[in-house]
């Protein structure tokens, strides 16, 4: 009987033994393939970011283009056209025997047609001027004057800032385009 007791004993350790080993071969393989999922479910996410992004870098790319194309328009259509003119009718002011109107006339019409390329250009590059940027610079000010509510005599208030500002503007204006019409 102590033999059987032995055998059951020896038996008992290896299959345990064994029992052991498949747990732990079981564990591992749990591990190694949920991990593995873990690592393709990421892999996929970066995969969503990076299309993500190149979808945005195409659409930014075709933004720009678009931009790039209208403004080649705007070029071409209103200031080359009217700086051909002047460029004809200053040809026009070499020819001889000119009379005072004539010569007037087209000084005139020289000066009318650079006006209105001096403000389409302007227009064109008021327009490339991004809004945001130019609203949060007058936010900006007028936060800063506001966020002093106890200012010091002879600082500037808000209304005068908001003065100054419309003032500068209309000077500004004003003497780009040579002529200050109220």
């Amino acid at each position: 009987m102590k033999v059987i007791q032995e055998n059951d004993i020896i038996a008992v350790i290896i299959y345990t033994s064994l029992a052991f080993v498949l747990m732990t071969v079981l564990l591992i393989m749990f591990y190694y393939f949920s991990k593995k999922k873990i690592v393709q479910h990421e892999l996929e996410k970066k995969d969503l970011i990076i299309n993500h992004q190149r979808e945005m870098l195409h659409s930014v790319i075709l933004t720009q283009e678009e931009e790039r194309k209208r403004i080649a328009q705007d070029l071409h259509d209103d200031i080359s056209s009217k700086l051909n003119i002047v460029s004809l009718n200053s040809h026009l002011l070499t020819t001889p025997n000119l009379s005072e109107k004539e010569l007037s006339e087209i000084t005139l019409n020289i000066i009318n047609l650079t006006a209105k390329a001096l403000e389409n250009s302007r227009r064109i590059a008021h327009d490339l001027l991004p809004r945001c940027l130019k609203n949060l610079v007058y936010r900006r000010l007028l936060k800063n004057c506001a966020s002093n509510s106890r200012r010091p005599k002879g600082s500037i208030s808000i209304l005068q800032m908001t003065l100054f500002l419309i003032i500068s503007k209309k000077i500004c204006t004003c003497r780009f385009s040579g002529f200050c019409k109220s």
